[in-house]
């Protein structure tokens, strides 16, 4: 993703991806049939063995938070955003911090380009 101007990782931008549409979800109209989906329980019995993987499970497990905080968290639109910069950041560093550090590249990059001609 270097040639499209970002540090990220293909993974990383899974990661941003599935958790600004968990964003999108939560803070759907609760009648909607993706949200009764993603946060609905089903009737019945479940088989034995291993339990199957959630599609939240992942986000839970990213965060290092319950689904419930999650979702709180998600109704903000604003804590959301900075949630998912601060777990989709590449060194684990603060997202201000890491364009800081992008931008300081760049003047070393610049400034190297300019010293040589």
């Amino acid at each position: 993703m270097k040639r499209a101007g970002t540090d990220i990782n293909i993974t990383q931008r899974m990661i941003e991806r599935k958790m600004n549409f968990f964003g999108h979800i939560c803070r759907m109209q609760d009648e909607r049939l993706i949200k009764q989906v993603v946060f609905g329980i089903m009737d019945g019995k479940n088989k034995t063995g291993r339990p199957k993987r959630r599609w939240t499970d992942d986000l839970a497990d990213w965060c290092n938070k319950d689904i419930c905080t999650l979702y709180r968290l998600a109704m903000d639109r604003k804590k959301w955003t900075h949630l998912v910069k601060y777990v989709v950041a590449p060194t684990g560093i603060e997202p201000m911090e890491q364009e800081r550090e992008r931008e300081r590249e760049r003047e070393r990059d610049s400034s190297a380009t300019h010293g040589t001609m």
